[in-house]
Parts: C-alpha cells; structure tokens; sequence
C-alpha cells in the first residue's frame, strides 16, 4: 500500500516485472544448489507480487466503474490461464529431455530440461518488460483530461 502510493501502478508493473526478470535469469545462471534455488525464486515471488497488484490497478483504474467487476474478472482468468500455460511448458520440456540414472528403473528430466524451462521463463519476463513499458510510453503519450480515469495509471 505505502510503496504503491509512493511508485505508482505503471511503474510498480514494470519495476515488478523487471524483478522478475532479474530473478528467471538468476534461477538460470545458480540453480545448482538449495539456496540459491531459494535466493532466486524469493526475488522472482517479490516481482511477481509488485507486478500482479500494479497490473490489477492498472485494469481497476482504467475500467469505468459500471463494468470494474466484468474488467477484473477477466483479468483473474486471463492470469489463470496463464498459470496453467507454464506448467503445461515445464512439462512439455522435462517429457523430452529424459534420461535413465544408471541402477534406476525409471528415467528423469535432465539439467537440459530446466535450463530450457528458465531460459523460457526469462524470455517471456524479458517481452513482459518491453509490453509494460511500451504500455506505459502509450498511455503517456496519449492527451487525457483531468478527469479521465486512465490519468491515475501514469501516477
């Protein structure tokens, strides 16, 4: 709430998925040990919260408020399917980079199998940087009023 106040809608979703970013690339350069794996997906959980709250302001504020309800429950699901898209990925990944482990009867995913995985996560945070800044440069360069709720966005 304070920090929100104080950065901005616009600027916490970019700040947010900047984080992200740095975090998916970290994860992908030191995911050899537990903490470093716990390091990473602290800072990716911190972008990951400043970008979600910014970007359901952001539809909140915009939205006129007759239809605020239909706005953001779209949204809620268009994040939903997102979040069964990642899994469906990381899966897709791990199935065809197997290997049998010598004494094991089962085969499991290799390294190559989640560098892929993080590599596709840093690129995808790496678009979502570029669409919230070009969202942003848009809705600056547009010509408001006062008294248009989109004009809340650019705080």
């Amino acid at each position: 709430g304070f920090f929100l106040s104080k950065v901005g809608n616009m600027r916490l979703t970019i700040l947010g998925t900047m984080i992200c970013t740095v975090g998916f690339f970290a994860i992908l350069a030191f995911h050899s040990t537990e903490p470093m794996i716990s390091v990473t997906l602290l800072i990716i959980s911190f972008g990951l919260s400043f970008s979600i709250v910014g970007a359901f302001n952001v539809v909140l504020m915009s939205s006129p408020p007759q239809i605020a309800g239909i706005s953001l429950g779209m949204t809620v699901l268009l994040a939903l399917v997102g979040n069964s898209i990642g899994p469906s990925l990381a899966g897709m990944y791990q199935q065809m980079n197997q290997d049998i482990i010598p004494g094991m009867t089962a085969s499991f995913p290799t390294a190559q199998a989640y560098n892929e995985i993080f590599l596709t996560a840093s690129i995808i945070s790496v678009l979502s940087v570029m669409l919230a800044i070009f969202l942003k440069r848009s809705s600056d360069k547009r010509d408001l009023t006062p008294s248009d709720p989109v004009t809340k966005i650019n705080n």
